[in-house]
C-alpha cells in the first residue's frame, strides 16, 4: 500500500525507492485500484511512465471491472499504455518464435502487436 500512497502523495522519489526496492507494483487497495490506475486518473505521465516501464500489468481490473486504460483522460497517457501493451506483446511474440533478431522480425512483430490492439 505504500506505493499507492506514494503516488496519491505525488511523492516521486518514495515511488521509485519502493520500486528498486521490488514492491509489489501491482498491489491493490481494498476498492481494487492499483498505483498505475491513480497515476493515469490523476494524468501524471511522469508516475505512469515510470510504472509501466517497471512493468505495472495495464489489465488489472478494480471492484467495478474498470482498468488503467478506462481511467485515461489524455493523449499522451493513452499513448504511453498502448505502447508499453504493444511492447508486451512483442515481447510475448520474440519469446514464443525465438529467431535471430533481424530488423524485420521486429517489424512484423510491431506490425501483429499493433493489429492485434
Amino acid at each position: 500500500m505504500e506505493l499507492i500512497e506514494a503516488v496519491k502523495k505525488k511523492n516521486y522519489n518514495k515511488l521509485v525507492n519502493l520500486i528498486e526496492s521490488k514492491a509489489n507494483i501491482n498491489i491493490q487497495n481494498k476498492n481494487g485500484n492499483t498505483a498505475l490506475m491513480f497515476s493515469v486518473s490523476d494524468n501524471n505521465d511522469k508516475f505512469v511512465e515510470k510504472l509501466l516501464e517497471s512493468k505495472a500489468c495495464i489489465d488489472i481490473q478494480n471492484a467495478i471491472g474498470d482498468t488503467a486504460m478506462d481511467y485515461a483522460y489524455s493523449n499522451k497517457i493513452i499513448e504511453l499504455i498502448k505502447y508499453h501493451k504493444r511492447r508486451k506483446i512483442v515481447d510475448q511474440m520474440t519469446q514464443i518464435f525465438p529467431f535471430p533478431v533481424v530488423g524485420g522480425h521486429i517489424v512484423l512483430y510491431e506490425w501483429i502487436a499493433e493489429y492485434v490492439m
